[in-house]
């Protein structure tokens, strides 16, 4: 239109910011952390093993990353020359935040000349479209949450050399 066409000619369409959206919406370093201890030992007639691990992932941008718990234990016994049984239980819990798949549009698509925040705190909006403000969408975030636990028993039975009947479980 032609009053678009003026404002861009005299200047007053563009802001006065100079806003780096990438910058704006992603941590200063994201860093992962792992840690894991595990034990293991027993006698000849009982065995175990038993780890625990926890990592915790920053993401690429704001309010995203990946946390996991995990739980392992595993248990040989053996009861006797003919019967030994082998347990195996894993639990894990994982948190996982992820950001609009909007958001990666938004920082190259929004105009620069906008600042973050308007004078009285709200985020600021372009006025010649509806995009979302990037740092505004930035703090929006789908939780993914699971919990899973797996487990597994086994039981051998020798009848004879040669032929072993096992259960499992």
């Amino acid at each position: 239109t032609k009053a678009f066409a003026n404002s861009v000619l005299d200047g007053t369409y563009f802001g006065e910011a100079d806003t780096d959206w990438e910058k704006e919406v992603s941590p200063v370093n994201p860093v992962t952390n792992n840690f894991d201890f595990s034990v293991a030992g027993g006698t000849e007639a009982v065995k175990y093993y038993t780890s625990i691990g926890i990592r915790d992932e920053k993401g690429t941008f704001d309010n995203t990353g990946f946390r996991r718990f995990a739980l392992n234990l595993n248990l040989d016994s053996k009861l006797s020359e003919r019967v030994d049984f082998k347990t195996n239980l894993n639990f894990s819990n994982s948190d996982q935040g992820v950001s609009s798949n909007l958001l990666l549009d938004r920082i190259y698509e929004y105009r620069p000349d906008i600042p973050v925040f308007e004078e009285d705190g709200s985020f600021a909006f372009s006025p010649t479209n509806s995009f979302e403000n990037p740092v505004a969408l930035s703090n929006t975030q789908n939780e993914n949450q699971t919990s899973l636990f797996l487990g597994s028993i086994q039981g051998n039975l020798k009848i004879s050399e040669g032929l072993v009947l096992k259960s499992f479980l």
